[in-house]
């Protein structure tokens, strides 16, 4: 059975993609004939669709588990992805779901062309099906005709890539450039002078509360900031409207309609927010994970920090209100990172924070005691299951475990500028940021642990997806008192 087949629902809803223009590819075919679960959905779409909502033919993470592959699933000139959904020779139509699901004959050629690690483990769960069950030789084969060739030198290139992307980027920034990023990314980056800058998108999604009944202070907020910015009297004479009334509407027709995937958000260069903060709101009150934005080569001055608040009158409780609600939502979008240090240090666990405290904001530290070592080894593989990691190596980190307590201490931190990049494994983003974290008190504290071995002390997500999950197992385990 596929999971998060609910998930892919929702979001061919949000995106308008017919389920026609689709196919399931990947762990989830496995998962689809009982040989294993999947950790996410890997779909392919039509070329045409893919460009006109998306605008890239590398992997994209549209969603926590849904992942749309590199163009070109099989790496075979003739089965192309729009091939491989239109012609039923390549899939098959699941009647529960009416997805289309790739053969999983193809999926035996791709996973032994890429022979990773957890591959090999699929090629054998594969083999073993088709021991007592029908195998096509033909679309095995057809699936294996290809330029197995190009993709041996795309592999030898592969530690390249990013200095090619890099000149890529060089050569687009020459010109205004149209993208879609993710939205959580986006307000994250609002940032100047290391300090938040956007504090006014938090008013509107304040407002915003307000309108669905949620509080009963986000209109005078919202009335007060625009009075101070000189908007809130310029009304739209032909329909007799405030800026809050228009807002009013804005927030009916996107709740009613959506979000208009062709109305992009215009950035700077550093993808500061020039205009459309009230959309930028919306995107993040209705969770819509994906925004249009418009990168100009220019760079944009604008002060919507807390100081600003403070200069035009705002009180010590509405400021106080505002910067609550900026945290709740940077929490909820998985912003803030979670440092989790491991039973191997556990008296370490004071210097170790008072360190951090040195070099990034600390929001809230608290301790997890697990009353047995079923519930914590249970902690450790649900912390991990957002990643990629394989489950061997997760054994292994829960036997260096076994002669320590079964404590852990969860340190909350802001990142400023997380200086994602992508994973040479599977290309999500992975924070330069996090990895330099680790690297410092691995190198700091190995030496003080017995028998240690890599990665027994302390573990923090690579982006914000994996920081969300953290942060529901996070508080599945940390009890009340916490």
């Amino acid at each position: 059975m596929i999971s998060y087949i609910e998930k892919l629902d929702k979001i061919i809803k949000e995106y308008k993609i017919k389920k026609e223009n689709i196919c399931i590819v990947g762990s989830s075919v496995l998962a689809y004939y009982d040989l294993r679960d999947n950790k996410d959905i890997d779909i392919v779409i039509k070329k045409e669709d893919r460009l006109r909502l998306f605008n890239t033919l590398h992997t994209f993470q549209i969603d926590d588990n849904i992942e749309l592959v590199q163009f070109g699933w099989i790496p075979n000139n003739k089965i192309t992805d729009d091939i491989l959904i239109e012609n039923d020779k390549y899939h098959f139509l699941d009647p529960i779901t009416g997805y289309k699901i790739a053969k999983l004959e193809l999926v035996l050629a791709k996973k032994e062309l890429l022979k990773r690690g957890k591959d090999l483990e699929d090629i054998t769960l594969i083999k073993n099906y088709f021991k007592y069950n029908n195998f096509s030789k033909d679309i095995y084969e057809e699936s294996k005709r290809k330029n197995y060739f190009l993709q041996k030198i795309k592999n030898k290139l592969r530690p390249y890539y990013k200095k090619i992307k890099e000149l890529e980027w060089s050569s687009c920034i020459s010109k205004d450039m149209l993208i879609m990023q993710h939205t959580d990314k986006l307000f994250a980056y609002q940032y100047k002078n290391n300090k938040f800058n956007r504090y006014d998108i938090v008013v509107r999604y304040l407002a915003i509360e307000e309108f669905f009944g949620k509080n009963n202070i986000g209109f005078n907020l919202y009335k007060k900031m625009q009075e101070k910015r000189g908007f809130i009297k310029r009304v739209d004479h032909k329909n007799k409207e405030d800026s809050l009334e228009r807002f009013k509407k804005l927030i009916k027709n996107i709740e009613k309609n959506g979000f208009d995937e062709y109305s992009f958000i215009p950035v700077d260069k550093n993808q500061a927010i020039m205009d459309g903060s009230h959309r930028v709101s919306l995107a993040l009150f209705f969770d819509i994970k994906l925004l249009p934005i418009k990168i100009y080569r220019k760079k944009f001055e604008v002060d919507y920090s807390i100081d600003w608040f403070r200069k035009n009158d705002f009180s010590d409780e509405e400021i106080n209100i505002i910067k609550r609600k900026k945290e709740k939502i940077f929490r909820e979008k998985g912003i803030y990172f979670q440092v989790i240090l491991w039973p191997p240090v556990d008296k370490y666990f004071d210097e170790i924070e008072e360190d951090i405290k040195k070099h990034y904001n600390v929001l809230k530290s608290y301790d997890i005691n697990f009353p047995n070592r079923n519930s914590f080894k249970n902690f450790v593989f649900e912390i991990y299951e957002s990643d990629d990691i394989e489950k061997w190596k997760i054994e292994k980190k829960l036997k260096g475990f076994e002669n320590h307590k079964l404590n852990v201490k969860i340190i909350e931190i802001e990142i400023i500028n997380p200086k994602f990049r992508k994973k040479d494994l599977n290309n999500h983003d992975i924070s330069q940021e996090v990895e330099k974290i680790k690297k410092y008190y691995r190198n700091k504290y190995k030496n003080k642990i017995d028998n240690y071995f890599y990665d027994i002390i302390m573990h923090i997500g690579d982006n914000y997806s994996h920081t969300r999950e953290i942060a529901k197992v996070l508080e599945k385990y940390k009890g009340p008192k916490c």
